[in-house]
């Protein structure tokens, strides 16, 4: 009996012990890896454990939890695309601040904008942008929730000039807990609204002499029409230059919209750069002579052909010619010249005259820019002359650049691309 009761006992214990093992050991073990797949965001195998007990159970309510923080990662993510699909499309900088002024979220254009290369949950506005202007808006919009616009320069050598727009973010309590920043560029637009302004200005004042001396004359007529004959001859020729000039400048400013309207285009034609070069200077044969000009051509007969649009070429070189022989003494001497540079063509007119300052030479193909102010009514002309060259070169594809030096004259040159035009 005592031999049966100790092998009872034991099948017991043997019996308890895989029991234990089965039912809790065992399913134990499948709990902790099931949990260290979880926390490595893997999918687990199996949820299962174990083919019932609580162990079962627990493993079910794992692989329940693992499904919605699966759905929910889902959904995270599909946001998280949106928001970063669509900010970073923005060409504008972008920031989301938290109450405390902390930088939450900043877009790509911000990002580079400022040239930021990292950001921490601690990182503030002021301490990126270091600006003092645009704390003090995120501080007011925080303050009172409501939108703020201001305006700031972006520190370096482009001097670039942004307006600044805040708005509060409110919960359903209407509670400020941050601010949207916005960043926009607006340099261009401010360098076209001064452009369209110096523009008016010009325009204006280039029309003011002539026509107050128009009128002035006519008045003149009127108070007293007897006029000595050679007193009429010589109102009526100032009168008669004057209205040249006036109609030379609408001419100018015509040819400079047509040309800066985005539906601009070309006639283009095959040009024979000599041919074409020799046909210009026989035209101004006269000019030439009347200042006792030495001309020149520099352009061989087998240069490539040209596709361009002739009459646009001709408006190029013509005021070209007319700032040469302008700005020539008499006696003076003047290269017309056409030479291939690299896939391009290049023409050039140089002469001897007075030249241009080096402080003036990076603007003279601004519109209205004339470098020799105190001759400009001795000069004539508008002002207008190489803003028209420059346009009718980009329009082709090409650019100008001009080179002079002071009492040893100037060259101005225009390269057009020989095959493909770029047309806008």
């Amino acid at each position: 009996m005592g031999w049966i009761a100790f092998v009872l006992a034991v099948a017991l214990v043997v019996y308890g012990s895989w029991r234990v093992w089965r039912e809790w050991i065992l399913p134990a073990r499948h709990l902790d890896r099931l949990v260290r797949a979880i926390n490595a965001r893997e999918t687990p195998a199996t949820f299962l454990i174990g083919e019932r007990g609580r162990m079962r159970q627990i493993g079910l309510g794992f692989e329940e939890v693992f499904l919605r923080d699966r759905e929910l990662q889902t959904q995270a993510q599909k946001r998280e695309f949106g928001v970063q699909a669509i900010t970073g499309a923005m060409a504008d900088g972008l920031v989301v601040s938290d109450g405390e002024r902390r930088i939450r979220l900043a877009n790509r254009a911000f990002r580079e904008m400022f040239e930021v290369d990292g950001l921490t949950n601690e990182s503030s506005l002021l301490e990126i942008i270091r600006d003092a202007g645009v704390e003090r808006l995120l501080s007011e919009s925080l303050t009172r929730g409501e939108t703020q616009r201001g305006a700031m320069t972006l520190p370096g050598a482009e001097n670039r000039q942004l307006e600044v727009l805040v708005e509060p973010i409110k919960n359903d309590h209407a509670q400020v807990n941050g601010a949207v920043v916005l960043f926009r560029d607006v340099t261009g637009v401010r360098q076209t609204e001064t452009m369209r302004r110096d523009f008016v200005a010009n325009v204006s004042h280039e029309l003011r002499t002539p026509l107050s001396i128009l009128r002035g004359y006519l008045e003149t007529l009127l108070e007293n029409p007897k006029q000595p004959p050679a007193e009429l001859l010589r109102i009526f020729e100032v009168m008669e230059r004057h209205s040249n000039r006036l109609t030379l400048l609408v001419d100018d400013v015509l040819s400079l919209a047509r040309l800066e309207d985005s539906g601009a285009s070309l006639d283009l034609t095959t040009v024979r750069p000599a041919n074409f070069l020799r046909g210009m200077m026989r035209d101004w044969e006269k000019k030439f002579a009347s200042k006792r000009l030495a001309v020149e051509l520099d352009a061989a007969d087998d240069l490539p052909l040209l596709q361009a649009d002739e009459g646009r070429l001709q408006e190029v070189i013509y005021n070209l010619l007319d700032n040469a022989v302008k700005y020539s003494e008499p006696g003076g001497r003047i290269i017309v010249g056409a030479t291939p540079h690299d896939e391009q063509l290049c023409f050039s007119v140089s002469d001897s005259g007075s030249g241009i300052p080096a402080r003036d030479l990076p603007r003279i193909f601004e519109r209205f820019y004339r470098a020799d102010k105190s001759r400009q009514s001795e000069r004539g002309g508008t002002g207008l002359g190489l803003s028209i060259v420059k346009h009718i070169a980009q329009l082709h594809g090409g650019r100008v650049e001009a080179e002079s030096e002071t009492g040893r004259g100037t060259t101005v040159r225009v390269f057009l691309p020989r095959h493909e035009t770029a047309v806008r």
